[in-house]
């Protein structure tokens, strides 16, 4: 991270830019939410997180919006607020529901141990941890269950963190969706390899890979549509995937030998990012069969990291010259630069 400020859209919900391309004037289109690579709750505000060079604070942004019926919407004015930590010098925000209750993890005071944390109605809270030092929440979804890893995966409800155990040794939640089902992925028996997983119901089930050792699964829609990466037969790449009736489809490359799937919406569109023929990385969405290259802000780089209901995309960029890394939005084909909202990057 740079030492300039900047700040973190890849858990942004709705976000639609206006014509004066700033961070704080943006307007919200009509759409039901962002499933990103969280797979969190549709709809709300998004999640920022702003570095000092002495230190970084948990922040968000806070959103006012009216939503005309056939989907226009008149302008949000949006408000940056400084979450706080623990005590420690660092802490981040990563998830955020529609009910603008927003997760992450902080260090406690001497930057000994990292907690999860829920933020909701001006508070901060100490989530614990599953025994160990350390846990970090990474999604939340519309009935406020907090989903994250401390040793193990865990699911935080009603006030009792529960381990979800792993399949073999150590597991990560990645994702939780509005019904419950909760992915991410775990060590298999003996450590040897990592793979995805699907938690329902009270049971951990391996989803397997596209015929190689490891896979991991970093999103998740309400249909229970699961996207992620694997390696394939051989170890000879590794490819986005999409999981769905107990199947798991390989979704290709941009051309390259690696491409990982970040997020999916309720329509099935998919997104993330690729090696491409020429060996750069670029941000791609998968629909109706297609990965496409979506491009970059003129550098050589970009990632796409969440796409809501309505197909807007967002994730970050090199600029021009590869000389620094900008948050964008991608809508009807068209990549815009966020800006940083006075930093040297945004992501």
């Amino acid at each position: 991270m740079s030492n300039g400020m900047c700040m973190c859209v890849q858990g942004a919900r709705w976000l639609d830019q206006s014509s004066t391309n700033s961070l704080t004037s943006l307007t919200t289109p009509n759409a039901s939410g962002l499933n990103d690579l969280y797979g969190r709750a549709p709809g709300g505000p998004f999640v920022s997180l702003f570095a000092k060079q002495s230190s970084i604070l948990a922040l968000m942004v806070f959103a006012a919006s009216t939503l005309f019926a056939d989907g226009e919407a008149l302008a949000t004015t949006y408000t940056v607020q400084n979450l706080g930590t623990f005590g420690g010098s660092q802490g981040y925000a990563v998830g955020i529901n529609y009910a603008g209750q927003v997760v992450g993890a902080s260090n406690t005071a001497g930057d000994t141990a990292t907690h999860a944390f829920l933020y909701q109605n001006g508070s901060m809270t100490d989530l614990g941890t599953l025994g160990g030092t350390n846990a970090y929440a990474q999604a939340i979804n519309s009935l406020g269950e907090v989903v994250g890893s401390s040793g193990n995966a865990f699911l935080y409800q009603n006030g009792i963190m529960t381990d979800l155990g792993n399949l073999g040794s150590g597991s990560y939640g990645a994702g939780i969706n509005n019904v419950g089902q909760i992915i991410g992925y775990s060590y298999t028996t003996g450590s040897s390899a990592i793979h995805a997983f699907i938690y329902q119901n009270g049971v951990m089930a391996d989803i397997g890979t596209l015929g190689g050792t490891s896979s991991h699964a970093f999103g998740i829609n309400d249909a229970g549509q699961v996207v992620g990466d694997s390696t394939i037969a051989g170890e000879t790449a590794t490819h986005a995937f999409l999981y769905q009736n107990g199947g798991m489809t390989d979704l290709g490359t941009l051309g390259g030998t690696y491409a990982r799937a970040t997020g999916i919406n309720n329509v099935g569109q998919v997104v993330g990012y690729s090696y491409t023929t020429g060996g750069g990385v670029h941000a791609f969405l998968y629909q109706n069969g297609v990965m496409a290259d979506i491009g970059t802000l003129g550098g050589a780089t970009s990632y796409a990291t969440g796409i809501n209901n309505v197909g807007q995309v967002v994730g970050y960029s090199y600029t021009t010259g590869s000389s620094a890394i900008h948050a964008f939005i991608y809508k009807n084909g068209i990549m815009t630069d966020l800006g940083t909202g006075g930093g040297s990057s945004s992501y």
